[in-house]
């Protein structure tokens, strides 16, 4: 490499044409030839794809060159010197050994990069698919099993049912019968659930049911209403808000029963001589609904586990089996709300946006 450059560098030294960036046979090199006079005077007659910061070295340069050899190197440029009685002339040429080995080791760094990210890339989409198959399948067999259980139950429910209702009917003695009316309780509150799992498994299969503008205004009156009974047996104080003339677009079925769901936990959890609020506003970007009712206290973590299915809250006496607010949630999700549970002093509130 070195005999090469001190080749060209004669070579140059020899060309009498003054070139600036001009087309020669080492167009492709980087180079440039200075001249130095008998008064010290400095003349660059050469230069080749060398730019300005890089002339302003030369002064540097020629600090550090030592005149009594012929040839050397400083920098990353290799030198030749040739000096006559009027004038002293060098010559300056990159090391192309050194330039073409970095671009060499450039290239190669750059596609072993590309070629290390998309290995990466590849494996990682490989081993995701390996991860998430069994999820996929985990949740599609929970959904068909839900969705069989829940329908299965059904029939059994209803016979039942009917026939508790039969017994109290035809026999004297069966009527207001305290077993009787924990059989017909709970049969009651297992037909809810399973109800409850088939609406589920419905919306989480179809999230495009049918949608409508209705008035969301006297939605929420009426279902209001339909708690009436149950708050003033418990003796609770209700407290409303619920602004007029306010219309949504969306599913009327399910958003009374996000409705019921909601105040139905309310009037179970506030307590005897509890007390619950319910809003209706507008805001500028959204719907929202604020119920509010006297509770225990929640801490945040187990506020967000008060959604997971089956999940009942640590303290609590009430009958239930956790499933009404995962059927809000998966309502509200079927119509892009959002949802979220928080404690205000001693009341337990749930926000709805719409």
């Amino acid at each position: 490499m070195t005999k090469k450059a001190d080749i060209q560098l004669e070579q140059i030294l020899n060309d009498q044409t003054e070139i600036l960036n001009g087309q020669t046979e080492f167009s492709e090199e980087h180079y440039f030839v200075v001249t130095i006079d008998s008064e010290h005077n400095l003349k660059i007659i050469k230069r080749n794809n060398i730019n300005e910061k890089e002339l302003k070295k030369i002064s540097l340069f020629l600090k550090q060159i030592n005149f009594s050899k012929k040839k050397g190197f400083i920098d990353r440029y290799r030198f030749l010197i040739e000096k006559n009685n009027l004038s002293t002339k060098i010559a300056f040429i990159v090391k192309s050994g050194n330039l073409s080995m970095l671009k060499n080791n450039l290239h190669s760094q750059i596609l072993f990069s590309i070629f290390g990210i998309g290995i990466i890339f590849f494996v990682l989409i490989f081993v995701s698919k390996i991860i998430v198959l069994p999820l996929k399948k985990s949740e599609k067999l929970q959904k068909e099993f839900i969705t069989s259980a829940s329908h299965a139950l059904k029939t059994p429910l209803t016979i039942i049912s009917t026939s508790a209702d039969l017994l109290e009917t035809e026999s004297n003695e069966l009527k207001g019968n305290e077993w009787l009316k924990i059989i017909k309780s709970q049969i009651k509150n297992l037909t809810k659930m399973t109800n409850n799992l088939v609406t589920i498994s419905k919306m989480q299969e179809n999230q495009n049911s049918i949608k409508i503008k209705f008035p969301l205004s006297d939605v929420c009156e009426e279902t209001v209403e339909t708690f009436m009974g149950i708050i003033k047996l418990n003796n609770q104080q209700l407290q409303k808000s619920i602004n007029k003339n306010i219309s949504y677009f969306g599913n009327e079925d399910e958003i009374r029963q996000l409705l019921s769901i909601i105040l139905e936990n309310a009037c179970k959890y506030a307590g005897r001589n509890g007390e619950i609020k319910i809003s209706l506003q507008k805001t500028r970007f959204s719907i929202e609904i604020i119920v509010e009712n006297t509770s225990q206290f929640y801490d945040e973590i187990e506020l967000n586990k008060l959604f997971h299915r089956f999940y009942r809250g640590k303290n609590t006496t009430q009958n239930g089996f956790g499933i009404g607010l995962s059927v809000a949630k998966t309502i509200l999700e079927n119509h892009s709300g959002k949802i979220k549970l928080y404690m205000n002093n001693d009341k337990f509130c749930i926000r709805i946006k719409l």
